[in-house]
């Protein structure tokens, strides 16, 4: 599986910053090289906004 990983937007994850790790997330995009990364960013980004969602 072509995976990306954050360190910032895994952070804001844990400590429940849900839209600024969204909006983490929507920069590590940028720097995707491929549509799989692409793909699991977007994933992870949803989960952010969905979690926001529910505050």
């Amino acid at each position: 599986m072509d995976t990306i990983t954050d360190k910032k937007a895994e952070q804001r994850e844990s400590q429940g910053l849900w839209r600024r790790a969204a909006a983490r997330w929507l920069d590590v995009m940028k720097e995707a090289h491929t549509d799989p990364q692409r793909e699991h960013i977007a994933r992870r980004r949803e989960i952010c906004l969905a979690n926001f969602r529910m505050l």
